[in-house]
């Protein structure tokens, strides 16, 4: 009998059918990427001791980016997943970019915020488990009919989605962001690699990280959405 891809093969799959249908909007937020990257790893090499509050700038500037370059990465790969899944299922929103939905995603996104820094108050531990309770609200924020219709609320909905996969979410999500963090520190570590040329193939690398996680992510979105009792 022939054995079924797994899990992982399915999403690295996933993740070339994405990368090729959304090569152009990837490629421009890359290279901007990529680019403030590394600006602000140089712009940190020329401070001092002295230049406290310069380096919190600068820092502070980075983990901004971080957040909008994720919220950007999300919705262009987001923009394809109707290219290359069937969202007929009556649990979709079969054309979820033909309405209005920037505003809801982006309110969602900001309550899935909101939520993960109130329980990161107590210690970041705590609030990292409700990042991975809540990891499916983008999607349904873009991809679920019953959110998108006003029947259910996003977050409750998200956190209901998880129930019974939740340790595999918490050592996927682990898993990719240990080897992502290995990948984006290597090179400054390892002073033969801190070359422009090795910098942005590390870069590179850690990109496409995010891409597979992305569609690890949405795999698991869908069988949950597949296999919750809507009734």
């Amino acid at each position: 009998m022939e054995q079924k891809p797994s899990l992982f093969a399915n999403s690295f799959s996933l993740s070339m059918r994405l990368v090729r249908e959304q090569l152009t909007p990837l490629l421009i937020l890359f290279a901007v990427s990529a680019l403030f990257t590394l600006t602000s790893e140089s712009v940190l090499r020329t401070l001092t001791a002295s230049d406290d509050s310069s380096r919190w700038v600068v820092q502070v500037s980075i983990g901004l980016y971080d957040l909008l370059e994720g919220v950007m990465l999300m919705l262009v790969l987001s923009w394809g997943i109707p290219k290359v899944r069937d969202l007929t299922e009556a649990h979709y929103q079969q054309h979820p970019f033909q309405e209005s939905y920037i505003s809801s995603f982006l309110g969602e996104y900001l309550r899935l915020l909101a939520n993960v820094l109130l329980y990161g108050l107590l210690l970041i531990i705590p609030g990292f488990l409700r990042y991975i309770r809540l990891v499916f609200v983008p999607y349904v924020a873009l991809f679920a009919r019953p959110y998108r219709q006003g029947q259910r609320d996003c977050l409750r909905l998200a956190a209901d989605l998880t129930r019974g996969r939740y340790l595999k979410l918490l050592l996927i999500v682990l898993a990719f962001t240990a080897v992502q963090l290995g990948v984006e520190f290597a090179p400054l570590l390892e002073p033969s690699l801190h070359i422009l040329p090795m910098r942005i193939v590390f870069l590179g690398i850690s990109f496409f990280i995010s891409i597979w996680l992305y569609s690890l992510l949405y795999l698991l979105f869908e069988q949950a959405m597949e296999e919750f009792a809507w009734n």
